[in-house]
């Protein structure tokens, strides 16, 4: 399952409203979340994606703690 597919199935139990307040974020933003990224779709890289970069690079399992 891809993140932005993963996202969308969570937005089903909080709304994506709700997150973006409490994230202080657009809504707009949250929504391309949930969108594919690869070119195939205006999605916007995720904090998913983020992290698993991150976790990628620093090899730290504490990012996930």
């Amino acid at each position: 399952m891809q993140s932005h597919e993963l996202l969308r199935e969570m937005f089903q139990k909080c709304s994506a409203k709700q997150i973006a307040a409490q994230l202080g974020l657009l809504l707009s933003m949250v929504y391309k979340w949930a969108e594919p990224g690869d070119g195939t779709g205006s999605g916007a890289a995720n904090l998913l994606d983020r992290l698993e970069a991150l976790l990628r690079r620093t090899k730290d399992p504490q990012l996930i703690q």
